[in-house]
């Protein structure tokens, strides 16, 4: 049952992230963070699983999937967030002519060898010591920056 769960959290963040890279290219290579969930919303089809609460702090699962494998895609090097803005790179954009499960392995590959070139040095006996635990984290500390970028404007 849990590969089931992890494979539709990933396709469905292969679906969200692709949809994105595909916009934020016709809008000429950058999109606001603020926009990224409307437009998801509005253009991608999601199902009602997609749309469900889940996980400790209640995250709609898409936008946890969505912000959880787009580390993945920012360490391929194919977007860059910076300042409340993404950004699609050219080799982002030379991703486009792949497949969307293609660009997913691309950026599944890409995180994996950053992380063996960045091993963790401050891990403590009490803390996990997962990729997963660690992109937790990330995404954690990520929506925590968007709802404060988002109050403060």
């Amino acid at each position: 049952m849990a590969k089931e769960h992890v494979g539709r959290t990933k396709a469905t963040a292969t679906k969200t992230l692709y949809a994105v890279m595909k916009e934020i290219s016709r809008r000429g290579g950058s999109m606001p963070a603020k926009e990224l969930y409307p437009f998801v919303e509005a253009n991608v089809k999601l199902t009602d699983w997609e749309k469900e609460p889940a996980g400790i702090n209640k995250y709609i699962r898409w936008t946890n999937s969505f912000q959880f494998y787009s580390i993945n895609y920012a360490k391929a090097g194919l977007i860059v967030k910076q300042k409340g803005m993404w950004y699609l790179t050219p080799e982002g954009e030379s991703a486009l002519s792949l497949t969307p499960e293609e660009v997913m392995e691309k950026g599944e590959v890409a995180y994996r060898e950053w992380r063996k070139l960045n091993p963790r040095e401050d891990k403590h006996d009490d803390e996990p010591t997962d990729d997963n635990a660690e992109r937790d984290r990330a995404e954690e500390l990520n929506m925590l920056e968007s709802d404060a970028r988002e109050g403060i404007r």
